[in-house]
């Protein structure tokens, strides 16, 4: 096992080659296989091929048997007389010794004599046989097999022509039997074929109608078309195995062309497919053994080769996974050990890097957290500082402009009153002014309840927001339900401001946008959340299509909304559809609010 340590893994890959030669060898043993089922295949065509030839040469024989007869029919049809057309069919006959017998039928198609004439012309019942009926009124010459042949010998076919007369008009005709043996004659060339070969010759429905000479005749035991009947009854050509009767057998058979019948050539199995088999069983043995053994060979010493690489694959794998804190054993000195090796240092690199990286991600996450909460402070500091001059100038207009708003007014009051009633011109002045003083008045309030009502000061939050609705709305003759459940706990300064800004904000959105006819206010408190719904039935708008520009400031006030929500740890959540209202809901923890930003957070008071 030292020893193979130290090999190069070249040569033990080459080693494992030698091995594959030998599964390759088996392989090719297997397409030696197949050869020999080729082989086979190519026997059983030799034997459809005796079938074909033996089948051809018979349909030749009827074929010229009745071009014989046809011939003899145009010889008689120029003889004067019954005793001259009788001399000269018996010599006929001599020639065409095929016949068995030869019938003169009259026109319509009754025996009139045979030859030879020692048969009785009465004795010739296929004179009403329907196949010989229907090729006699066809006209031409034929080839019929008759459906009820009644002979003592195997009737073949029968062949009839017509006999014309000069004008082409049919006299009568001559009908010739075709045996399967004629005497001094064998009409069918099917030959014995050998020691477990059999040719024969059957007719429509599997009956044998002739052997080859020299064969043993075949009984119901030795025979049996059930094999090949689907060939028989589509008239094609084929081969097929024959389980059934006397042992295994192959056949092959053929139809013929001339009348509904066809050639079997039947062979032992054993004899027919001997070599294949043999080559074939041969062939299976070896190679089942060369793959036992090539198997064998390929397992014992793939566990030396292939053991080292699984351990360091699992290794690997483990590696991928993210567990570095396994090291990788290096017992090796060939290449899988360098390799080894390789994976080795590249793990502790790893494992350096990720510690590292690690690293850097916490302190970056700590960056993140300390600039976020600079970026909050500066945002509560913008808005604390933003409350505080609301604040301030709604104070000073209230201090200031308003009182001397209020003088003013007062004074022009008085004068008008102490002016004596004559002079016209001065009270229509006066009256313009008062007029103007009211208005002015009537603004600065308004703006000074915009900047920082006193009803949040004086009722608390929902008053407020129910104050600051009838305030904006009512007078709009817009009409708005209220509805407040439950009492909050001590909210923060800031969570107050932030939640009035908020529904302000959206009560000015319904006042400036909505064409609303109808506000429906919902004010929810527990003791660690407060949700505010604000609802309208006007033209509503698509939430999708509001990104605030520099060029396009709508938008503006909802993103002012939602981060207003946020530094209190609160959101802002807006349903609406074109045509439909919208609907605005404003939701925050106390709890969250309270802690993140409490009183000492840069907007708290103002």
């Amino acid at each position: 096992m030292g020893l193979l340590r130290r090999i190069s893994l070249q040569y033990q890959i080459a080693a494992g080659v030698v091995v594959g030669v030998v599964v390759l060898s088996s392989v090719f043993g297997w397409l030696a296989i197949q050869t020999i089922r080729d082989t086979r295949d190519l026997a059983l065509e030799g034997r459809l091929d005796i079938a074909h030839a033996s089948a051809h040469a018979i349909d030749a024989i009827l074929e010229h048997e009745a071009e014989e007869l046809e011939e003899a029919a145009s010889q008689i049809s120029e003889m004067q007389s019954t005793q001259s057309e009788q001399d000269l069919l018996a010599r006929l006959y001599k020639v065409l010794e095929a016949f068995r017998i030869i019938v003169r039928l009259d026109h319509d198609g009754q025996p009139a004599w045979t030859v030879p004439s020692s048969m009785d012309t009465g004795e010739w019942s296929l004179a009403y046989d329907d196949q010989v009926v229907e090729a006699l009124e066809s006209g031409e010459t034929a080839l019929v097999r008759p459906s009820q042949p009644d002979s003592d010998s195997v009737l073949i076919a029968v062949v009839t022509a017509p006999i014309r007369n000069d004008a082409g008009e049919v006299t009568g005709y001559l009908a010739g039997e075709l045996h399967a043996e004629a005497e001094h004659l064998e009409l069918l060339p099917l030959a014995n074929l050998g020691t477990g070969t059999t040719a024969f010759l059957i007719d429509d429905v599997g009956g044998v109608l002739a052997q080859g000479a020299g064969s043993a005749p075949l009984t119901e035991e030795d025979w049996d078309a059930k094999a090949i009947e689907h060939l028989i009854a589509n008239k094609e050509s084929g081969t097929a195995i024959d389980r059934a009767h006397g042992g295994t057998h192959v056949e092959a058979y053929h139809p013929l062309a001339a009348i509904p019948a066809g050639v079997v050539v039947e062979e032992r199995e054993d004899r027919a497919l001997a070599i294949p088999g043999r080559l074939e069983t041969n062939m299976l043995w070896i190679g089942i053994g060369g793959m036992v053994v090539a198997s064998a060979g390929a397992w014992l010493h793939g566990r030396g080769v292939v053991q080292p690489i699984r351990e360091l694959t699992e290794a690997s794998a483990k590696m991928a996974a993210g567990s570095l804190d396994n090291p990788i054993r290096v017992s090796r000195r060939d290449e899988v050990g360098q390799l080894a090796s390789s994976f080795e240092t590249m793990r502790v690199r790893l494992k350096e890097s990720l510690e590292e990286r690690r690293r850097w991600e916490e302190q970056l996450e700590a960056r993140v957290r300390e600039r976020t909460r600079e970026v909050q402070s500066l945002l509560g500091k913008v808005i604390s500082a933003q409350e505080e001059e609301r604040m301030r100038i709604a104070r000073d207009l209230h201090d200031e402009s308003a009182q001397d708003l209020v003088a003013l007014l007062a004074g022009v009051q008085t004068a008008e009153a102490a002016l004596p009633s004559a002079p016209d011109k001065a009270r229509e002045t006066l009256a313009g002014l008062k007029s103007v003083a009211t208005q002015a008045l009537q603004e600065m309030r308004k703006s000074i309840l915009d900047l920082r009502p006193s009803a949040l000061d004086d009722l608390g939050l929902a008053p407020a927001i129910r104050w600051y609705a009838e305030y904006r709305l009512s007078p709009l003759d817009i009409k708005f339900m209220w509805e407040a459940k439950g009492e909050p706990g001590q909210l923060p300064e800031p969570t107050v401001i932030a939640l009035f800004r908020i529904t302000q904000e959206a009560i000015t959105n319904v006042v400036k946008h909505a064409d609303a006819r109808h506000v429906w206010i919902r004010f929810d408190a527990t003791d660690s959340t407060v949700s505010i719904d604000v609802r309208d039935d006007g033209e509503g708008f698509d939430p999708e299509r509001l990104h605030p520009s520099p060029s396009d400031t709508r938008g503006l006030g909802i993103l002012g909304m939602k981060e207003r929500a946020s530094l209190v740890g609160g959101t802002v959540e807006i349903d609406s559809t074109p045509g439909r209202g919208t609907s605005v809901r404003i939701a925050v923890s106390i709890h969250q609010g309270g802690g993140d930003i409490g009183e000492d957070s840069p907007i708290a008071g103002g």
